[in-house]
């Protein structure tokens, strides 16, 4: 890192159209994306701020970014036993059946906890197996995306939207 490779690839990276320079979870980790994948997913996508100049530090970059509640893993598996229930709790004003895969719980918990930051699709199910979260007792199902690729889902009874930030209250 210098200033000198900063102003050599700034250059660069502004000539590509429809490219931003972003983050997930560590301001020191940049990369590359189509502007529309950031838009679409701000809550797990960052972008840096535009400042003339090089930012001397991250804090800032910290600072801007949503606070997380889930502070341990107990949090975690709690958490996610309450937002994906194997069994229809007869509840449909708060709850609603949907399917959902390992990499929508992973997007799910890259909004309220660092703590999976590093994790994978496959980290996080080995994870969710031996911590006996709830939903994965729910027997997958294997569905073709329209990019031709095979992906299990598992159909749950979700928390809806509205009602997760009230999830917390109770830990």
């Amino acid at each position: 890192y210098n200033d000198e490779n900063v102003v050599k690839y700034s250059k660069i990276i502004d000539n590509l159209e429809d490219i931003e320079i972003c983050y997930r979870t560590d301001p020191t980790k940049p990369m590359l994306l189509c502007t529309r994948t950031i838009n679409s997913d701000p809550f797990h996508i960052f972008k840096y701020p535009k400042k003339s100049g090089v930012m001397s530090s991250t804090s800032s970059l910290v600072a801007d970014r949503p606070k997380m509640k889930l502070a341990t893993l107990a949090q975690v598996t709690a958490f996610l036993d309450a937002v994906y229930l194997p069994e229809n709790p007869n509840n449909t004003e708060a709850y609603e059946p949907i399917s959902i895969s390992v990499n929508d719980v992973l997007a799910l918990l890259w909004q309220h906890t660092y703590l999976m930051s590093d994790f994978t699709p496959i980290g996080l199910s080995r994870w969710c197996s031996t911590s006996k979260i709830d939903f994965m007792t729910v027997l997958p199902k294997r569905k073709l995306m329209e990019t031709g690729q095979k992906v299990s889902i598992r159909p749950v009874f979700a928390l809806k939207p509205v009602y997760i930030g009230t999830v917390y209250q109770f830990f």
